[in-house]
């Protein structure tokens, strides 16, 4: 079984993750907002808008991506939130970066990916067969395509792909569903909850794992959890999965990350006996 589903998880990095250790560079390092990462800032400017350029040190390699400040990208279809780094994003990359094994080889789906730091850390630091960060708004799918040219030769063999998707209720299942999914803070409209667990749903596969870190947001997040264990009845829910997350930000704060595993089990095999008098009775019919 996968060691994600099964429990049986790899360890944490070495102590060289972050937050403890500021990269040995040159360059301005700072904590992040969240006090999770170590990162570097500047501001530039594009042809048709400012942007904060930020890199974040994630298990000794970098990533880089654009945070809108006025112009394209910040016109955005439910407010500005998809321009925000939140905790738990942070917390969410900081999840991920602990347990890299876990995403070897496999196919990786990003919802409502925003910024991209999440998508991206899986891209440059594990050995991931595919990572599709997408999002429904056209604007952070724009801004995330130009973060992408910023680390390209950066993510090894890994495929990191950016594309625009709906979420919607209902549809056909994916030919080549996803091993797992990643989302941080996609909950807070409770219109769309039904949709996201319908996408979710049809895009992953039996024996996947669906793992969302999400603010309680005004009973939010507890409304998207009675509505997921329709779906995924197996649904974990902690905010006592990470010691890193738990020391940066403190847990009675409104915005503390929750986490959320919802494991798709694995199809039973039917037993021989049963396969055989499947196909006696079909050879029968014939």
């Amino acid at each position: 079984a996968d060691a994600a589903e099964s429990g049986d998880e790899p360890g944490p990095l070495p102590p060289a993750s972050p937050p403890r250790e500021r990269p040995a560079k040159d360059a301005k390092w700072e904590l992040s907002d969240w006090g999770l990462f170590y990162r570097t800032e500047t501001r530039v400017q594009r042809e048709r808008g400012t942007y904060r350029r930020l890199t974040y040190a994630v298990a000794g390699k970098e990533v880089t991506f654009l945070k809108p400040i006025d112009g394209e990208g910040t016109n955005l279809m439910h407010g500005d939130f998809a321009r925000k780094l939140s905790p738990s994003e942070e917390a969410l990359t900081t999840w991920i970066l602990k347990h890299l094994r876990s995403f070897a080889n496999k196919r990786v789906l990003v919802l409502g990916a925003g910024l991209g730091l999440a998508g991206m850390a899986v891209a440059a630091c594990s050995e991931a067969k595919c990572v599709d960060m997408t999002d429904g708004d056209p604007e952070v799918v724009g801004t995330l395509r130009a973060s992408l040219e910023l680390n390209e030769g950066s993510f090894g063999s890994t495929k990191l792909s950016v594309q625009q998707l709906y979420w919607k209720e209902t549809g056909k299942s994916l030919d080549d569903p996803y091993d797992i999914i990643i989302a941080a803070d996609v909950v807070y409209l409770e219109e769309f909850h039904s949709a996201l667990l319908g996408t979710a749903g049809r895009s992953i596969k039996q024996g996947g794992l669906f793992v969302m870190i999400a603010s309680k947001r005004n009973g939010s997040l507890d409304k998207f959890i009675t509505l997921a264990r329709n779906s995924f009845p197996r649904t974990i829910v902690s905010d006592d999965y990470d010691a890193d997350v738990s020391k940066a930000i403190r847990r009675s704060a409104k915005c503390f990350p929750i986490m959320l595993r919802m494991l798709v089990p694995q199809a039973e095999k039917l037993p021989e006996r049963v396969i055989k008098m499947c196909e006696d009775s079909k050879q029968k019919l014939l």
